[in-house]
């Protein structure tokens, strides 16, 4: 018997430099990248709480594959997306389990405007759904040209904003940007990961 399959939905939510600071940029048409991915578990039998720990390693790992897909601007703001917030909601009892991950690209996660509304909305989305809300991701703190935090926009590997016409989308995943083949190549033993992942893609971008 073959280890079953998690089915695990992420979306990243942002927005681009040329949309109106205003609720207009909110509702069905909001920028976003959905991803239907189907990993293997590692192992048959597991419990709920074994199953969502090892999904939070998982995603942790695939972070820089989702956060470097788009020229992401903050989800609140016209500034680059810089941090990471993540919101998780759990039905690993079900048969196949199902794991949804929502992650919202902003400027600033610990202060300023675009922290007083993410704060607000993590509370409500709390409330109506039991969501979990994580501080941003470890993965966020590798530094980058742009500060502590690189820019979603730059390049997965080097984290360059500079030249970002001239991103590259990694040929296998279509997804992941890099500067050059030089830093996809170098980046491959962690990107493979995810790259070869089974996935259905949606784009919600014009």
């Amino acid at each position: 018997m073959s280890a079953p399959v998690l089915n695990l939905l992420i979306i990243v939510y942002g927005s681009s430099s040329t949309d109106p600071v205003s609720d207009s940029r909110y509702g069905a048409h909001q920028r976003r990248l959905e991803l239907e991915l189907r990993p293997k578990l590692p192992m048959i039998g597991m419990s709920p709480a074994e199953i969502s720990t090892w999904t939070s390693a998982l995603v942790r790992r695939i972070h820089p594959d989702v956060k470097h897909s788009q020229r992401w601007h903050c989800e609140f703001c016209d500034k680059l997306a810089l941090e990471t917030s993540c919101n998780f909601a759990s039905w690993s009892h079900l048969n196949p389990p199902k794991v949804n991950v929502y992650f919202h690209g902003v400027c600033n996660s610990i202060r300023g405007p675009c922290y007083r509304m993410l704060k607000k909305m993590n509370k409500e989305l709390n409330a109506q759904t039991g969501m979990v809300a994580n501080k941003p991701s470890k993965a966020d703190l590798a530094a980058g040209p742009s500060g502590p935090f690189p820019a979603a926009a730059s390049c997965a590997q080097c984290h360059t904003v500079t030249g970002l016409d001239n991103m590259k989308k990694c040929s296998g995943c279509q997804i992941t940007r890099y500067c050059g083949s030089e830093c996809q190549t170098s980046d491959w033993t962690r990107h493979k990961e995810f790259c070869k992942m089974k996935k259905e893609v949606k784009w919600v971008w014009n």
